[in-house]
């Protein structure tokens, strides 16, 4: 099992929580997507997360979405380099890291505890490229979208453009190398 994905409300309002200005000796961009997590949790946009298990990770908008979409890029790169791609969910009360890699047409994931403890374990699963790739995409593009739509002002900060525009080509890469 594979899962992560933002559920969306059928009504998404515009809110405009967070800061409008922010200082480049004290802000960066993670300053921005941390307010644009809290407006969307704000919102009613959900976070949800399956991975080696039926069982839904204890995630949220707020802190866990903001620490897996800093990550998103970076994966997605080395994805579609042919190379193992890492999501760590660092937070409390998940502490886990999800490794991704490329096996022929399917990649091998595994879970490992971010913390070594005697009850520490690894889960593993092989799951189809074509299913971890349309997550993964659909995380991103999910999460640039209700941005735009929810924190049209966040959204458009110089710092979320760079970001974005860069991520949209990591999508883009890893579309090509998989032959969509």
């Amino acid at each position: 099992m594979f899962e992560v994905r933002l559920t969306v409300p059928s009504v998404l309002p515009r809110s405009e929580i967070g800061q409008l200005e922010y200082d480049p000796e004290l802000d960066d961009l993670g300053s921005v997507l941390r307010d644009i997590c809290e407006a969307l949790e704000a919102a009613g946009v959900g976070f949800h997360v399956r991975v080696c298990s039926d069982e839904y990770w204890p995630v949220t908008v707020r802190t866990d979405l903001l620490v897996v979409i800093e990550q998103l890029g970076d994966a997605l790169g080395l994805l579609a380099q042919g190379q193992v791609g890492k999501l760590e969910f660092y937070e409390q009360g998940v502490e886990r890291v999800v490794l991704l890699t490329p096996c022929g047409g399917e990649f091998l994931i595994q879970c490992n505890d971010l913390i070594v403890k005697p009850t520490s374990h690894t889960d593993t699963v092989s799951v189809s490229c074509e299913l971890v790739l349309k997550e993964l995409v659909g995380l991103a593009d999910d999460f640039l979208r209700v941005s735009k739509i929810c924190c049209g002002q966040l959204a458009s900060h110089h710092w979320f453009v760079e970001w974005a525009d860069g991520l949209q080509q990591q999508m883009e890469k890893l579309r090509k190398s998989k032959g969509e």
